[in-house]
């Protein structure tokens, strides 16, 4: 993986992803979540991301890679698409009203962030 392509993680000779600084390798029973720039919520996800970050340096980094979704995004319009994984079942403990086109104002009964 290219450091363009992403700045702060690579994948070691053992295939694991690490921190390209520390060498830290992402444990295995960490879960992981992969943004794509031809995403079409990836960019407005990251952004909002940036609203919470604490750490001033931090937040500049992600508002930078808000930055490069976007420049994707307009480069590349004929790439992006509406994410299509299909689960059979969403994992214990995940409100299956999260993937609604229209959540957090969906009307199905239980549905939205304050059920």
């Amino acid at each position: 993986m290219q450091v363009e392509q992403e700045p702060k993680y690579g994948v070691n000779e053992n295939g694991k992803l690490v921190n390209r600084v520390s060498g830290e390798p992402i444990p295995d029973d960490e879960p992981v979540f992969i943004l794509r720039a031809r995403d079409v919520h990836a960019a407005i996800i990251i952004r909002d991301y940036a609203m919470y970050c604490a750490d001033d340096e931090h937040r500049e980094v992600v508002l930078g890679r808000w930055a490069d979704f976007r420049r994707f995004a307009a480069d590349h319009p004929d790439r992006m698409k509406e994410p299509d994984t299909e689960i059979e079942e969403p994992p214990t403990g995940i409100d299956p009203h999260l993937g609604h086109t229209n959540w957090p104002n969906c009307d199905t009964e239980g549905c939205g962030p304050d059920n």
